[in-house]
């Protein structure tokens, strides 16, 4: 079970949107975030994939037990993942600090949150250890800059499995190498709404990248928001690879700007039919399911790129994460059902939003 204090903080962090919804980055208008993951085993110990209970459990001990040997580490907040409620993991899921992989499969297994949640520490995912950064905005630099400076506590601090040949050694070949996984969250509605997001897909080659939902591999894309990602690790730096996404990522927003564009130019009245029908559900509905909000938030993203609204960027981003259902219930403090949900969602919207759909 939880403790009443391990509560008390992940209500607190419920009320709060991480500074990652800020929208104050490079292109911040299209790009909502930026993230960084490492992945990074202890060495003759076995990968939790094919790890016993008992096995992780030790990990799990040795790791907790001398975190505070890692600087960055001592100040970080700890939840022990597989005694949290169901509740719990979803806001953690939904704060994006856990993997729907962690989510499905309780094992023992840990997190360690740095008060900001600019970075955090997944211990017994698919690897002993996941670093994670995450940035507003397209910025590679500021994120690899935290989690270059924990990577290298953490060598010092613990014996990690490296070989020579092939990098660091990972439960996933693809992982191999660096283990780094550089993941960028697009808003591309213009592309979407167009019908080319497919040929621009092929045509970028992206033999090298994949394309995921808003929750990661395995996940459906929601509101238009995709999430971009390195394929390969291995036989590259770390640097080339966050060079490599960055124009990746540049090209996609000029494919974007231009697709828009086009939109406004021979399609504007289905643009603004697509805007006004969410200014009038946010307005007047009583509930709102959270796929709907999701795709509802969307739609005034792109009412504010194209002009029709006020640029309030960061509001509907800081909405993405908090209307979702266990921010709602934590913050209610209380179970919910599926319909107070949604009620609650349909008025915070109203709340948040009053100064933009007018």
């Amino acid at each position: 079970m939880t403790t009443p204090v391990a509560q008390d903080e992940l209500r607190r962090m419920a009320a709060v949107p991480p500074g990652w919804l800020a929208a104050h980055g490079p292109q911040a208008e299209r790009v909502i975030s930026t993230r960084i993951r490492l992945a990074r085993n202890l060495a003759g110990r076995r990968f939790p994939p094919h790890a016993r209970t008992d096995q992780l459990e030790e990990v799990l001990q040795e790791v907790t037990s001398r975190r505070q040997t890692v600087p960055a580490m001592k100040h970080c907040l700890y939840w022990r993942v597989d005694e949290l409620s169901d509740v719990e993991r979803r806001f953690l899921l939904e704060r994006r600090l856990l993997s729907p992989e962690v989510l499905a499969r309780p094992r023992p297994a840990g997190l360690l949150v740095s008060p900001d949640e600019s970075f955090s520490v997944m211990v017994n995912e698919e690897d002993h250890f996941r670093l994670q950064s995450l940035e507003s905005g397209l910025d590679t630099t500021s994120g690899w800059g935290v989690l270059a400076e924990l990577d290298d506590q953490l060598n010092e601090a613990f014996q990690l499995a490296f070989s020579e040949e092939f990098g660091y050694l990972t439960s996933c070949p693809t992982n191999t190498g660096t283990g780094m996984r550089v993941s960028v969250f697009l808003h591309l509605p213009g592309l979407a709404l167009s019908g080319t997001l497919e040929e621009v897909v092929k045509q970028l080659g992206f033999t090298e990248f994949t394309f995921r939902g808003f929750y990661g591999e395995g996940t459906q894309a929601v509101g238009n928001i995709f999430q971009v990602s390195n394929q390969v690790t291995l036989g590259r730096t770390e640097e080339k690879l966050l060079e490599r996404m960055a124009r990746v990522a540049e090209d996609l927003i000029g494919l974007e700007k231009k697709a828009l564009e086009g939109l406004l130019q021979t399609s504007r009245v289905r643009v603004e039919d697509v805007v006004e029908r969410a200014v009038g559900i946010i307005r007047h509905a009583r509930l709102i399911g959270a796929l709907e909000c999701v795709n509802l938030l969307s739609s005034l993203r792109m009412g504010m790129l194209a002009g029709y609204l006020p640029a309030h960027f960061r509001v509907v981003n800081e909405l993405l994460v908090l209307a979702q259902s266990a921010h709602l219930q934590l913050r209610e403090g209380r179970q919910l059902s599926d319909e107070e949900t949604d009620r609650l969602r349909a008025e915070y919207l109203r709340e948040r939003l009053a100064g933009i759909v007018t």
